[in-house]
């Protein structure tokens, strides 16, 4: 018999395209570093939702394989 595993329910927060990074408005390094500060939070932001969606497939994962 075939079973049919029931798609996860993923939270639709995890499901938003990461924002595009801004680009430096000039060379000056008070300008570069706070444009530096935005990047890496963006990109944290980001990494920490696909952390999360993978934690969600995961689960699912297991919870399937029981």
């Amino acid at each position: 018999m075939v079973t049919i595993a029931p798609r996860p329910i993923i939270p639709e927060a995890f499901l938003v395209p990461c924002d595009a990074l801004p680009s430096a408005k000039d060379g000056q390094l008070s300008t570069l570093l706070q444009n530096h500060v935005e990047v890496a939070k963006l990109y944290h932001l980001c990494a920490q939702r696909q952390a999360d969606l993978v934690g969600v497939l995961r689960a699912q994962e297991s919870e399937g394989g029981q």
